[in-house]
């Protein structure tokens, strides 16, 4: 993202803040958490919340390594003092999610990605003590022209996802 808004291929990016770049604006909108996803008669499955350290027994479908989502699931599991390995690596949410309702084992998502399909057959477990989260923003370039459609557009996304609502471009 930041190599296509630096060479102008791009207008306006959601990224995983921070993405440091003295070229680029950042504006924050919500926090992300990730969360085990698990088929429904799986053992966690009534858990109301799983710690990082549970898991190290459970398949594990995750994404390969290069995917910053793998990269948060490692740098928490270190801060948890674990190391988990996973019986599978996709690198799409939709073959993880298939893979766990099949039974195969269980994935570690963003939450909001995970609720928004609301499969019958998937439960969302949070993951506690630390909780693997992270910020999610926009960024655009500094030096720009920004049209006024595009202004409203940012606008619109930080009234959409501020808690107070008054922060604008």
């Amino acid at each position: 993202t930041r190599a296509g808004l630096l060479a102008n291929k791009l207008d306006l990016g959601v990224v995983f803040l921070p993405l440091e770049d003295e070229q680029l604006v950042s504006k924050e909108l919500y926090t992300e958490e990730l969360c085990l996803a698990v088929a429904k008669q799986h053992h966690l499955a009534a858990a109301e919340a799983v710690k990082l350290d549970q898991l190290t027994e459970v398949p594990l479908i995750l994404f390969p390594e290069k995917f910053l989502v793998r990269q948060m699931v490692d740098s928490y599991s270190a801060q948890a003092g674990v190391q988990l390995q996973p019986a599978f690596e996709l690198s799409t949410m939709d073959s993880m999610l298939q893979m766990v309702r099949l039974g195969v084992g269980a994935t570690i998502l963003p939450r909001s990605y995970l609720l928004q399909g609301s499969d019958p057959s998937i439960r969302t477990v949070p993951i506690v003590e630390p909780v693997p989260q992270k910020k999610v923003g926009i960024v655009y370039r500094k030096q720009t022209f920004l049209s006024t459609a595009m202004l409203a557009f940012i606008n619109e996304l930080i009234r959409t996802f501020s808690t107070s609502g008054t922060e604008s471009v």
